[in-house]
């Protein structure tokens, strides 16, 4: 943290220093352009040939004299390595296009086996542009204010550009704040992102279209109009994911075979027109204000789902599958989906059964997050990245057969007088309360003073048959509140009844 702190910190430094030059008309041009690296130092539109160290910053760089096609900081050639050590490459900042900090590759010069590390590039159209590339390393780096953003409509300048290349890895970047997209991801096929940092990119943090078999795994993305946009793509695997902070995250048309599991999802995650057989596993959505799922294509299968604040939990127009999966909060299923094993996300096992075995998984890796030894993202119930006491709670609570039907707890409250005189004796009971499935729900009672609103007692009954939550109490003449709790077993979706109690 302390490392890319520092880097962050240059990069700001080193922008703002460009901007003035810039300003002042004392940039750099690549009109000198040549091959650098080793012993020969690099500066604005060199090609890296052989394995370079920056020592100090390069940029800006500026467009040189005449009518050139583009304007790059630096090109990476084939067997090299790029080590910015933290420098800035830096752009014109000036809103024109076919600008590139760092690009490798072309139509006309493939590279392979290549690395890009530690820099910091700002103020191009593209920070990063891998094209035409193979095997591949871009790590590291912060790519920071490259293209430029537009208040009314879709901006544009992409973070990190990922075309025409296959069998490459981008990992441990921060892409911050670029005009439009964080990563673009387009025409490559085995490509994987990993552990990126992508925050208020001006549209998509990240988008990919025409991208087949690729690996999204364990990266972030906050903020922007969209966390996810897919397009034209097919047989991508998304795992550890966090989407953060969007409105909404989206499978726009003709995305097939994708599967997601263990991600998260703020704002609706919606499976648009033609994108077929989503398999979505041990995800987690909210959406306070907003649908949580919007499925709107054939094939959709949810598994061991987790619907947190959600406006609407689910909304289907073509069939989904929704499968052991627990808060739908729905009475009876919407139409076009289909329910199995409501709110028994902790069979494990997958046998229809939560059992010792189930209990043991969670137990082993109690008080554990995402990187320890021991984490296993199964166990983590509630899908908020920590397996903590409130999973084996959820555990236990679960244990036994799953349920097979859904329905929202239900909270009715009764109660009746035993015997005439004074005091009265007063028998509150919640026997006609039901839910999906008394394994599944907590059930208490309170008794509170009228007015005020003051404890009296109260009574805790966990996960029985409601028909025994049942208690007896003496009181004088008055006025009372009786209070039934039912609480699901993730206690956070509770139902709560009251009943006004005249004591004469």
């Amino acid at each position: 943290m302390v490392r890319q702190a520092f880097l962050r910190r240059s990069a700001a430094r080193a922008f703002a220093v460009a901007s003035l030059l810039v300003w002042l008309g004392l940039g750099f041009s690549a009109a000198e352009a040549a091959d650098c690296g080793g012993a020969v130092p690099c500066a604005c539109g060199d090609r890296v040939v052989e394995n370079t160290v920056l020592l100090a910053d390069i940029g800006p760089c500026l467009w040189p004299a005449g009518d050139p096609d583009e304007l790059v900081g630096l090109r990476v050639d084939s067997n090299v390595t790029l080590d910015c050590a933290g420098h800035a490459i830096l752009g014109p900042a000036d809103a024109r296009k076919e600008e590139f900090g760092i690009k490798t590759g072309s139509s006309s010069r493939h590279v392979t086996n290549s690395t890009v590390r530690n820099c910091a590039v700002s103020g191009f159209w593209w920070g990063i542009y891998l094209n035409e590339s193979d095997n591949v390393i871009i790590e590291d780096n912060i790519v920071l204010d490259n293209g430029w953003f537009d208040p009314e409509a879709n901006g544009t300048g992409y973070g990190i550009d990922i075309a025409n290349s296959t069998d490459s890895l981008v990992r441990r970047n921060q892409v911050l704040a670029n005009g439009n997209e964080g990563i673009h991801l387009t025409t490559s096929q085995r490509i994987e992102v990993r552990d990126n940092l992508l925050v208020d990119n001006g549209f998509e943090q990240l988008y990919i279209i025409g991208a087949d078999h690729n690996e999204i795994h364990d990266n972030t993305t906050r903020g922007g109009h969209q966390g996810l946009e897919m397009r034209r793509a097919e047989a991508n695997h998304f795992s550890g994911n966090q989407f953060l902070d969007a409105p909404l995250h989206w499978l726009e048309d003709d995305v097939v075979n994708t599967t997601f599991s263990y991600d998260q999802f703020e704002g609706t995650f919606r499976i648009g027109l033609r994108s077929q057989n989503t398999t979505l596993s041990m995800v987690r959505f909210d959406a306070p204000d907003a649908t949580c799922l919007d499925v709107r294509a054939a094939g959709t299968v949810g598994y061991r789902l987790f619907f947190g604040d959600c406006g609407t939990p689910i909304k289907a127009t073509f069939p989904v599958v929704i499968d052991g999966s627990v808060r739908l909060g729905l009475k009876r299923p919407p139409a076009g989906v289909s329910v199995a094993d409501p709110g028994c996300n902790a069979d494990i096992s997958d046998d229809g059964f939560v059992d010792s075995a189930d209990l043991a998984t969670v137990t082993t890796a109690l008080d554990t997050v995402p990187g320890d030894a021991a984490f296993d993202p199964a166990a983590d119930l509630n899908h908020d990245r920590a397996v903590t006491q409130v999973d084996a709670d959820i555990a236990a609570l679960q244990f036994g057969s799953c349920p097979t039907t859904l329905g929202r707890p239900v909270a009715a409250l009764r109660q009746s007088v035993l015997a005439p005189g004074l005091p009265r004796r007063i028998q509150i009971s919640a026997e006609k309360s039901h839910g999906n499935t008394t394994g599944l729900l907590s059930y208490a009672l309170e008794l509170r003073g009228f007015p005020g609103g003051e404890l009296i007692e109260e009574w805790s009954f966990g996960a029985v048959d409601p028909a025994l939550v049942r208690v007896e109490v003496e009181l004088g003449i008055g006025l009372y509140d009786a209070f039934l709790v039912v609480t699901d077993g993730f206690f956070t979706d509770s139902n709560r009844k009251r009943q006004r109690i005249k004591v004469r």
